[in-house]
């Protein structure tokens, strides 16, 4: 998450970052971005730890009206093996 914060914040200084995170569930990375954002309204930019949480908090931003916060995710879903 540092060095993922050191480059994008290179390259767009003014970003301000939320790490989504919730154990990589989407609901509630989508509760905990939605009480982040009303209590942080500068924040610009969601890190979510994977794909699901991710979605989650692009899921807060848009409940909330917020269509000018950049995202990004670490990775995709854990890979489900047969049983």
């Amino acid at each position: 998450m540092i060095a993922f914060e050191e480059v994008v914040g290179g390259k767009l200084p003014h970003a301000t970052f939320f790490h989504v995170d919730s154990n990589g569930s989407t609901e509630p990375a989508m509760v905990g971005t939605e009480q982040y954002l009303q209590s942080h309204p500068r924040s610009n930019f969601i890190y979510g730890i994977n794909a699901s949480s991710t979605l989650g908090g692009i899921a807060a931003c848009e409940r909330a009206g917020r269509l000018d916060i950049a995202h990004a995710s670490s990775g995709a879903e854990p890979r489900s093996w047969p049983s």
